[in-house]
Parts: C-alpha cells; sequence; structure tokens
C-alpha cells in the first residue's frame, strides 16, 4: 500500500555481525611520495624483506653495501612502475655466497631520492 500523499515510506535494515573492510580496493592505490621502508625482520636470519615506495614510475635501484662501504649485491636496477614494492634479500653476496654476521646497509636510488638504512645480519 503507498503511503498517503506528502508521506514517505523509510525502511531501516539492521545488519548483526562484524563489518570486514575489503582491502583489496586500496591495494593500487599510489603513494604520494617516494619512501625506503624498515627492512623486516631486523635483526634476520637467513632473509630479511625490504620494502619501498614509488610516486612516479622510473628506474629504481636498491642495492645492499657492507660496512666499508663495498657493493655487496645489487637487489633490482630496473624501470619500475609506481607503487609499493618488495624485495627479499637472503644474506648472499652476487656470486651466491653466504655472508658472515653483521651490519649491512641498504640504498634505494629512484630519480631525485636516495635514502639509506642499516639492517643487522644474524647467524
Amino acid at each position: 500500500k503507498e503511503p498517503a500523499e506528502g508521506l514517505e515510506r523509510i525502511y531501516v535494515i539492521y545488519a548483526v555481525g562484524r563489518y570486514q573492510p575489503d582491502y583489496k580496493v586500496y591495494s593500487n592505490l599510489v603513494p604520494s611520495l617516494t619512501a625506503l621502508h624498515s627492512n623486516f625482520p631486523n635483526p634476520f636470519n637467513p632473509s630479511t624483506t625490504i620494502k619501498f615506495d614509488l610516486a612516479k614510475p622510473g628506474r629504481a635501484i636498491l642495492s645492499i653495501y657492507n660496512v666499508k662501504g663495498a657493493l655487496v649485491r645489487t637487489l633490482t636496477d630496473e624501470f619500475i612502475g609506481a607503487g609499493s614494492h618488495s624485495f627479499v634479500w637472503d644474506g648472499q653476496d652476487k656470486a651466491g655466497k653466504r655472508l658472515s654476521s653483521g651490519t649491512y646497509f641498504y640504498t634505494l636510488t629512484a630519480g631525485d631520492f636516495s635514502k639509506t638504512r642499516k639492517m643487522l645480519l644474524l647467524k
């Protein structure tokens, strides 16, 4: 039956349960700033994950150095699209040799951005 003239029908729906947002909707968002995040776990053994965000696409170089500043390994040196990215370092040098415990540094260079962070490999 239709409501009288000048009146409207309002429906109220109650739901019981727990709201679970769909985070997949947000996975395609592009970060507004380029950033290099802390590796995890840190300290690590046998591997660690290094994450970074690129605000715009371009060449990204992610490299590992020892305490003497010598290049140990380059994880990526290529054109990468804007967004969030992650690479796993297995504690090995570019020849596949397992490195000793100690402090290492990782650097991200992308366009005008360059940042270095410290990590600790424990055996």
